[in-house]
């Protein structure tokens, strides 16, 4: 019997590598790269299956490290594969990781033509979490043009797919897009994103992302007049001895 399941797992792409990666990929892509540069590449030459999900999954985790691709060459070729066989969502991912290489190279006509397709497969081939990445991306490409109305929609709809998806990873840096993409709008609205987000980096444990979103939640209060709320803040500042939001705001205000 297992003899069998994996014979089907090779079919589709899988091996006992390959699927333990699809399943820390999201939350620990970096370990998803170690495992996938340790594979054996006799296995990715022998089948063509093998090989694509391989490349396909080596892609996605690297994007997720914000590692760029300048470069379409292999993604066309697995694009090309899995417009033929595809798999769950592994099209649209193909889709999303060919737009975002042309993302990389400048190309945003093309980009936005691939971004497109990965959002207008049917359902069943379609996942939310990339559904966030794709608009996530739409919506940096349209601020680049000062166009605010769209990538304000944009990073509203990579919000409301990362929140479908449970995807916790990827919701605070959607919610602080979205707070920049309307910073020319409303500073109560980029002001009530960043305080939602800010709870949610600091789970991340990235305390220089959570010491620049603190010190941007400050001084947005301050310019609100909502000087309690600053206070409180800026107390909570104090308390941890966080030196370096307190340094950017003296700096800012004197």
């Amino acid at each position: 019997m297992s003899f069998f399941i994996f014979s089907c797992n090779r079919g589709n792409g899988y091996t006992p590598e390959l699927l333990k990666v699809e399943s820390l990929i999201n939350e620990y892509p970096d370990s998803a790269i170690r495992i996938l540069h340790a594979f054996d590449k006799n296995k990715v030459n022998k089948s063509k299956a093998v090989r694509m999900n391989y490349y396909l999954l080596l892609y996605q985790a690297e994007d997720l490290s914000d590692i760029n691709h300048i470069s379409d060459s292999v993604m066309l070729k697995v694009v090309n594969y899995y417009e033929k066989n595809n798999y769950g969502d592994r099209l649209m991912r193909a889709y999303y990781l060919l737009g975002s290489a042309y993302d990389n190279m400048g190309d945003s006509p093309e980009a936005l033509k691939y971004y497109h397709k990965a959002l207008d497969l049917p359902p069943k081939s379609k996942s939310f979490s990339i559904s966030g990445h794709v608009y996530s991306k739409i919506g940096y490409i349209f601020g680049s043009q000062n166009l605010y109305d769209e990538a304000i929609l944009a990073h509203k709809k990579a919000c409301e797919n990362y929140s479908a998806a449970n995807d916790s990873s990827s919701i605070p840096a959607a919610l602080v897009d979205l707070g920049y993409a309307y910073t020319s709008r409303k500073k109560g609205i980029v002001l009530t994103c960043f305080l939602q987000a800010y709870p949610l980096i600091l789970k991340t444990n990235n305390r220089q992302w959570a010491n620049n979103i603190q010190s941007e939640c400050i001084n947005l209060l301050l310019e609100l007049k909502r000087y309690d709320e600053a206070h409180d803040m800026l107390s909570e500042c104090k308390n941890i001895n966080n030196t370096q939001t307190l340094a950017i705001i003296y700096s800012e205000w004197t």
